[in-house]
């Protein structure tokens, strides 16, 4: 039997729940019953509330400001796939926007756990960390982004990211590995020669200018 009994716990305790008569109600008891029912009742909820539902709803209580009710919809969502990345995602934004920040870090890792592209789990993470003076995790953050090609408009975004932490260097290796996959883009040399100017690489930066000015002058300015 899986049920406990009484009659063969061990140890001063049950000794005394011997003497006092009590062994058939605790044993009647030991199991608790409810479980399979609570576990119908998590069922029967996910169910009544699709995840792609509770999605759509939790968005649109943060559009208009109710954080709360949106974070309770994100939630029910999960209990209905709990493996669906978009709502931990949308729950840890949530969950940001309303200072509980450790339960959002935790989600943020779990989605890029999973899918190390998540370019929007991953800026929200490294601007979370940002917020907190947690640099060189931010910058951590932005680096393993970058580990498979980025388009342009995301490595410039992640780029100006890591400016704005002081990271320069960081952000100017990026760069430049921007340029490397997209030479011809004079965006990327702009900035590439804006960041050269600030780390004090002024043979670089002058090379760097000079090509986005002489391609596009609209990349500079």
């Amino acid at each position: 039997q899986s049920v406990w009994r009484a009659g063969e716990a061990r140890g001063p305790g049950a000794a005394a729940i011997r003497r006092c008569g009590y062994g058939s109600m605790i044993a009647a008891n030991a199991v608790p019953r409810t479980r399979p029912r609570m576990s119908q009742e998590i069922a029967a909820d996910a169910a009544a509330h699709p995840a792609p539902e509770q999605l759509e709803q939790g968005r649109a209580f943060v559009l208009r400001g109710d954080l709360a009710r949106a974070i309770a919809a994100f939630r029910r969502g999960l209990l209905a796939d709990p493996a669906s990345l978009d709502l931990k995602h949308a729950l840890a934004a949530a969950l940001s926007q309303a200072g509980e920040v450790a339960e959002a870090e935790s989600l943020l890792r779990e989605v890029l756990a999973v899918d190390a592209g998540h370019v929007a789990s991953a800026f929200q993470l490294a601007r979370l960390l940002m917020a907190q003076g947690r640099m060189l995790a931010a910058e951590t953050c932005m680096r393993a982004l970058s580990a498979p090609p980025l388009d342009t408009g995301t490595l410039i975004l992640a780029v100006e990211l890591l400016d704005d932490c002081g990271r320069k260097q960081a952000a100017f290796d990026l760069v430049e590995s921007g340029i490397v996959a997209s030479p011809d883009d004079a965006r990327l040399h702009a900035y590439a020669g804006m960041l050269a100017m600030q780390l004090g690489e002024f043979e670089r930066a002058r090379s760097r200018y000079r090509y986005a000015i002489d391609h596009d002058a609209r990349a500079v300015g």
